[in-house]
Parts: C-alpha cells; structure tokens; sequence
C-alpha cells in the first residue's frame, strides 16, 4: 500500500476512434499547472506520432542498382544498334 502519492490524471474519452475508447495521462508534478489547451494539444500529438509509426513506409520503387543496370542496358542496345547500322 502507498500512502502520501497523490498523481494527477487525465481521462480522454474519444468516441471518434476505432481503436482507442479511452486515453488516460499522467501528469508530471511541477508547480505550473498546464493550460487546458496544452494537455489536449499535447495528447493530440502523441496520439498522432503514435499513428505514424503504425503508417507502412513506402518503398522506393527502384532500387539505385537497378537504376544503373537499366540504363547501362538501354546504352549497351544503342551502341549495338548504332554498330550494326554503321557496318551494314
């Protein structure tokens, strides 16, 4: 049993997510008391960072060596083309 802690706690209820029904945030214990705007603007912006992670990052769509090996193949096809035209 602890006795003499005292933690400030807010609940956030978001009926507009799928996954979450209810947040809760601790408070740190400062002398300051914060602003109503900043606990909810600063719930807002870990909810969103948590969404981020949760994105699928996109993968480029052609690796650099794939690149390079493209366009060593059209040069190569030019070149051949151009030698055949010039002895023919």
């Amino acid at each position: 049993m602890i006795k003499g802690c005292q933690k400030k706690v807010i609940q956030i209820k978001g009926p507009k997510s799928e996954i979450f029904e209810e947040a809760y945030f601790i408070l740190r214990d400062t002398e300051e008391e914060p602003d109503e705007c900043d606990i909810v603007r600063e719930a807002e912006r870990l909810l969103e960072a948590c969404r981020e992670k949760e994105k699928p990052r996109r993968r480029l769509r052609f690796s650099t060596d794939e690149i390079i090996f493209f366009l060593a193949g059209i040069f190569l096809s030019c070149l051949f083309w151009g030698l055949l035209r010039l002895f023919m």
